[in-house]
Parts: structure tokens; C-alpha cells; sequence
């Protein structure tokens, strides 16, 4: 099953990217991060409840602020990234700079949640990482501009080192608190990280 949702997670999200890269074109990064967070925030009220029975789970002073921190920074901040990449490099350049996701869980899981780091998983990241390179430096006709390439790969490996952390610091809770509450309360505080993006850039 996880592995079933893993792929539909892959599918789902494709298309998500490609309604992003249209709409990416003329609005902002942060307005769009923060309007779709907002959409996904208000639809998920309706789906906790029909789902859980419940329109809020109780949680821990402690558990809220992990879960705001998680959203704030592996959402809020790492999906404004994630948008404006997807600006500067395109859909298809951005799918090959996500995979640098993978390794980065990997490597915070070992590092915080003793998890093993092996041989293989090692070269699965390396050959990840070469796949970044050959693209940031290959040149054609259709490529942008090499500026934006490496500014658009440079904000894709922060974002999904953002997101990385977001994810880990809330793995934990997968075991004690609903999926869907969980999803929300990251959702909430996305909200605010992408209200105070627009803020600073006074937008």
C-alpha cells in the first residue's frame, strides 16, 4: 500500500506542477504558494471531519509547535522555492532536481532517526547528484538562460532540503496523531509563512 501511494503521490503531483508552470507564468511564487496552501487548508476542514469523525484532534503544546515549524518551513517557505524554480528551469529540469528529495531524507533520517545509510542508498544519492550536474551545465537551444538554471537549481535543493526536514521532524507523529490532522495543522502554519513572504517582499 505504500508503495501504491507513493506512485499515486508521483502522478498527482506531475500534474500539480505542470497547472503550476501555467499559472507560475503570471503570478508570483508566494501569492500562488500562498493561495493554494489556503485552498488546500479550507478543503481539508470538510475531509477531517468526514474522514475522522472529528473536526480537530486533540495535541500537545510540544506536537503543535513541531508540526507549525514542519509546515512553516517544509511548506510555507519550501513550496515558494519549489514555484520560483520551477520559473527559472522549467517543469521537466525541476523533476530532475526533486529526486535530490530523496537522498536528503535518507540522510537526515540516518543522522536524526538511527536509521541505516547504506552502500546502495550512498550511490543511489551520487548518481542523483551527477543527474543534477549534467543537466545544470548541459547546453541546447531550448535550455533558459545558464543564470537561471543555477539559480533555479540552487532554490530546488533548498526547497527539498526544507521539505526533507519538514517531513522528518514529523514522522514521529505519524504513530500518535491522525495523517489528515497532521496535514492541517502544517497547512495552517504554511499559511502564515507565505503571508509573511508576501509581506517581506511588500507584494
Amino acid at each position: 500500500m505504500g508503495e501504491l501511494l507513493a506512485v499515486g503521490c508521483a502522478l498527482v503531483w506531475s500534474f500539480s506542477v505542470i497547472m503550476f508552470k501555467a499559472s507560475g507564468d503570471t503570478i508570483h511564487p508566494a501569492a500562488l504558494n500562498l493561495y493554494k496552501n489556503t485552498v488546500a487548508f479550507v478543503a481539508l476542514v470538510p475531509t477531517l471531519y468526514f474522514a475522522e469523525g472529528v473536526w480537530h484532534v486533540e495535541t500537545t503544546y510540544r506536537q503543535l509547535s513541531i508540526l507549525a515549524i514542519s509546515g512553516f518551513i517544509g511548506i510555507g517557505i519550501a513550496d515558494a522555492f519549489v514555484l520560483k524554480a520551477l520559473y527559472l528551469m522549467g517543469a521537466s529540469r525541476l523533476a530532475i532536481a526533486e529526486c535530490l528529495y530523496s537522498p536528503f531524507v535518507v540522510a537526515i533520517s540516518c543522522l536524526f532517526l538511527g536509521e541505516s545509510f547504506t552502500g546502495a542508498r550512498i550511490l543511489g544519492m551520487l548518481l542523483i547528484l551527477g543527474a543534477i550536474v549534467t543537466v545544470t551545465y548541459h547546453r541546447s537551444a531550448e535550455a533558459p538562460p545558464r543564470s537561471h538554471l543555477i539559480r533555479g537549481t540552487l532554490l530546488a535543493a533548498a526547497a527539498f532540503l526544507l521539505m526533507a526536514i519538514g517531513i522528518v521532524m514529523v514522522k514521529p507523529m505519524f504513530a500518535e496523531l491522525s495523517l489528515l490532522w497532521i496535514v492541517e495543522v502544517r497547512l495552517g502554519a504554511s499559511i502564515i509563512a507565505s503571508a509573511v513572504t508576501i509581506a517581506v517582499l511588500n507584494r
